[in-house]
């Protein structure tokens, strides 16, 4: 991947943690992409459904730590081990990793991504 591909998807991610359904990652002062696992969630599910509130993901990264969290129960069928989601259930996925992040990166000082300057940005 070239380097401005690379910067553009990042910043493609990085939206995902400032306007989507990744911005309890957000880390103060830095640089923070990712992406949500999918998981098909309704708070109005009542049936048996192999995803029903079982599993959730953050894969995300800033310009020198990368890292998943996967929080859940593999087994479908064993409703009590289904986790109690009060939130978008990708939540606590994101709130350990940035804490994971957050540990790792103390004393660092925070950075934001770098752009190529090749890269031309636009706002609609």
């Amino acid at each position: 991947m070239t380097s401005p591909v690379a910067s553009v998807m990042t910043q493609l991610l990085q939206d995902v943690t400032q306007y989507g359904t990744g911005t309890d990652a957000q880390i103060p002062g830095w640089g923070v992409a990712g992406k949500t696992g999918t998981v098909q969630w309704d708070t109005g599910l009542t049936l048996d459904h192999p995803n029903w509130i079982s599993r959730a993901w953050w894969d995300g990264y800033t310009p020198n730590i990368v890292g998943s969290v996967y929080v859940g129960y593999d087994n479908p069928h064993d409703r009590k081990y289904h986790l109690d989601w009060n939130t978008e259930p990708n939540h606590y996925a994101e709130l350990i990793w940035r804490d994971i992040v957050e540990l790792s990166a103390k004393g660092e000082t925070p950075m934001p991504f770098s752009r190529p300057s090749t890269v031309i940005s636009t706002v609609y």
